[in-house]
């Protein structure tokens, strides 16, 4: 069906290569490649040079029939075209003065602009709580700690890449990570991008335990628990004045024990976020975690069963090999094993018509296991 249409379009121009009108066919012709290359399948390669021959069929048009209707669509997608784009992403939190990765994706871009920025804890609270404009206003008032340029690959072909740039390690700190076209083009601030990354030692796992909330410090780089770790926990609230969030402390500061473990009474439920303190050393993500203490979930205990087959499909004839895991769970408790529980399972077909039951008794582990032949 493409190759009659593209010919259709072609015949087209070709009975009316001197006319305006050969410009309109071409047009479509060169919408269908953009489609093609904007629809790629592989990930972003544009492996025929798509959007370059839709690029040269809206050249030659504009060349020929300047001020021809088909001229004026072919200026419109040829914007589409070299229309630029810019994102990067990386880790939110890296090791000090240890080199690390940032992936960049990109569009119609030959070279980027860096600048790298050191903040307070605060200040990047409320950076990441910031609309666009408003954090470009922040950045104009400071100066940069680092700028740079950085030449990316690949930029002549029109199509999406996407690409990962080292960058030097920095002490223990916050930063915020600022990218953008580096020729200054008049679309630049639309372009750029910002990202807070924070340089520490620091690492911690959590969870939600009953009504408390339980951290469990390590060394971001061996793993190790850490000790004497100072750990506060906020709670956001609603403000219907400011219309804003803010946080607020918790409860009281606590300290990891020697086992890099520390717990905050909620007193509520929420959303919460956690700050840890080392010495110099400050950690205090953006992002939290939802807290719900007992019988806001689970009020009452709750049985379920796992169910494990040997394969996902079988062929017919075959033996299904099956085992069960019961476990009964009490409010705000471990789910535990249910011994010596009787169990009935049965083997429907697509009917729904039973074909044959076991009956079965969990052991001491709270399983069963059968087959069905």
């Amino acid at each position: 069906a493409d190759s009659l249409y593209l010919h259709a379009l072609t015949t087209i121009e070709n009975s009316r290569s001197g006319q305006p009108l050969s410009g309109v066919a071409a047009w479509y012709r060169a919408q269908y490649y953009f489609s093609r290359g904007a629809t790629n399948k592989n990930g972003g390669d544009d492996e025929n040079g798509n959007f370059a021959k839709a690029m040269d069929i809206c050249e030659e048009v504009i060349s020929r029939f300047p001020n021809s209707w088909g001229a004026q669509k072919c200026r419109n997608l040829r914007k589409s075209i070299m229309r630029k784009s810019l994102d990067f992403s990386c880790e939110t939190v890296v090791s000090p003065d240890k080199p690390f990765l940032i992936s960049v994706r990109y569009r119609n871009i030959d070279s980027l602009a860096l600048r790298m920025y050191r903040v307070t804890v605060e200040e990047s609270l409320r950076f990441s709580e910031m609309k666009r404009d408003e954090q470009q206003d922040f950045l104009a008032r400071r100066v940069a700690e680092r700028s740079w340029q950085q030449v990316v690959p690949g930029s002549q072909d029109y199509q999406a890449h996407r690409a990962e740039i080292p960058l030097d390690g920095m002490p223990e700190g916050v930063y915020v990570l600022v990218m953008n076209v580096e020729d200054g083009a008049a679309d630049e601030s639309q372009l750029e991008r910002a990202l807070v990354v924070r340089s520490s030692s620091l690492a911690a796992l959590h969870r939600v335990w009953k009504d408390t909330a339980e951290l469990f410090v390590v060394d971001r780089e061996t793993g190790l628990p850490l000790s004497d770790v100072t750990t506060m926990l906020y709670a956001r609230e609603y403000n219907p004045q400011s219309r804003t969030w803010k946080r607020r402390p918790a409860g009281k500061p606590a300290r990891t024990n020697t086992d890099g473990f520390a717990s905050h009474l909620m007193g509520s439920d929420g959303y919460f976020s956690f700050r840890l303190i080392h010495g110099a050393d400050t950690l205090a993500p953006d992002k939290g975690f939802y807290g719900y203490r007992p019988g806001r979930i689970q009020t009452a205990s709750t049985q379920q069963t796992a169910f494990f087959l040997d394969r996902s499909i079988y062929r017919p004839g075959q033996t299904v090999y099956f085992k069960c895991l019961l476990t009964e769970a009490h409010a705000g408790d471990y789910p535990e094993a249910l011994r010596g529980e009787a169990v009935t399972v049965t083997l429907l077909d697509v009917n729904r018509k039973e074909i044959k039951t076991l009956r079965l008794k969990s052991n001491e582990f709270g399983t069963v296991n059968g087959s069905f032949q």
